[in-house]
């Protein structure tokens, strides 16, 4: 974001809730913006028409769980807590 800051003085650029929701997509239809967004919700909105964008940005993202997670959940992040551990990141 910060390239189209700079280069594209007549953007103006709003920030969307934390969490999207149809209704932030119908919104930015209605009115006729642009919007970034992750490549997977490409395919939610029929009006919508998605461009990969290669910034070279990135987000922070993370695995959402159940605080009653089943054994086989519980597993799994073990594998990936001590593959993260294991590759120092």
């Amino acid at each position: 974001m910060n390239k189209i800051k700079i280069n594209c003085k007549n953007v103006e650029i709003l920030d969307a809730p934390l969490f999207y929701d149809i209704n932030v997509f119908n919104k930015c239809e209605e009115s006729g913006s642009l919007l970034v967004t992750l490549e997977c919700w490409k395919d939610i909105h029929p009006a919508f028409k998605t461009i990969p964008l290669s910034s070279g940005e990135s987000i922070p993202y993370g695995i959402i769980y159940s605080k009653e997670a089943s054994e086989d959940a519980l597993k799994f992040l073990d594998i990936i807590q001590k593959f993260i551990a294991q590759s120092g990141k």
